[in-house]
């Protein structure tokens, strides 16, 4: 099957489910997205409070449902939850390695561990 980017990412009745609970998932956080448009899922959020981490998150969301579609398996917050959370750890390590825990505390700030 032959499939856009569009649709992969978009139109896909799965992938429009997805991205209504990362939606969700960004409201638990205390990040407040009322709707993520194409352009926004494709490229990005630009000029908002928490711009870094939601690009970020965004990024790791597109990788994962790629992840999905090779594996022919249904996406699921719970295991972008979990992949967000392997990331932020790993970050954590780094941050901390090269003294620069300041600036990523302020890109995760809020970030709540599930």
């Amino acid at each position: 099957m032959n499939e856009s980017l569009v649709h992969f990412f978009i139109s896909c009745r799965y992938t429009k489910d997805f991205w209504a609970e990362v939606i969700k998932w960004f409201d638990n956080q205390g990040v407040k997205i009322k709707h993520l448009s194409e352009k926004d899922i494709m490229f990005g959020i630009l000029r908002c409070e928490d711009e870094l981490l939601i690009n970020h998150i965004l990024i790791i969301a597109k990788q994962y449902l790629h992840s999905c579609r090779q594996n022919k398996s249904l996406p699921s917050i719970k295991v972008l939850n979990l992949k967000i959370k392997t990331i932020h750890q790993l970050e954590t390590m780094i941050a901390k390695s090269n003294n620069r825990l300041k600036a990523h505390n302020m890109k995760w700030d809020k970030y709540k561990n599930y």
